[in-house]
């Protein structure tokens, strides 16, 4: 009898955990998406606003958000997303994931819009590589330290006009 009500509730935690993750085209909509569009989609998947500032003329605002934060440790999530927005660009997007079948779906679905490789470095601890696409640039980075989930992955997506600016104002996107 206790076996046959806890594979249920594996099955039910597993499909919330799958539904409340992030894909490459829920990156790509909210890439695209005003703020209230957003916060719409991200609370119905169950994410929580951890901080946010307002655009101002100098600066970008920016939203950040976690997926199963933890409550003692509210540095400590299982995903985390932050926007970068602007009445002047689409917006960007960064996710960092510490699970590699995620990390390796995400970049799949990336490349096959048929991106092309334009760099790669190292960074903060990271080894990124470039892609570019028709419209956007998405930068896939690996961190070289491990936490006890495993290693880090990261995504940042901006759109190629972005991109291209950011590059020639500061030599280097960060």
């Amino acid at each position: 009898m206790k076996k046959a009500l806890f594979i249920p509730l594996i099955f039910i935690s597993t499909i919330n955990f799958c539904y409340s993750q992030i894909n490459f085209d829920n990156l790509l909509t909210i890439q695209r998406s005003d703020v209230g569009t957003i916060t719409n989609f991200l609370i119905d998947k169950n994410w929580q606003l951890i901080e946010s500032t307002e655009e101002t003329e100098e600066a970008f605002g920016t939203m950040k958000w976690g997926y199963s934060v933890n409550n003692y440790e509210t540095e400590k999530a299982e995903l985390w997303l932050n926007i970068d927005y602007s009445s002047e660009v689409e917006n960007r997007v960064s996710l960092q994931v510490h699970n590699k079948i995620m990390y390796q779906n995400i970049k799949a679905k990336a490349l096959s819009y048929g991106m092309k490789k334009i760099g790669s470095n190292l960074k903060d601890g990271f080894a990124f590589t470039d892609y570019a696409g028709k419209n956007f640039v998405i930068r896939i980075g690996i961190s070289s330290n491990s936490t006890s989930r495993g290693s880090i992955y990261h995504f940042i997506l901006w759109s190629k006009n972005d991109y291209i600016n950011t590059l020639e104002k500061n030599k280097e996107v960060n």
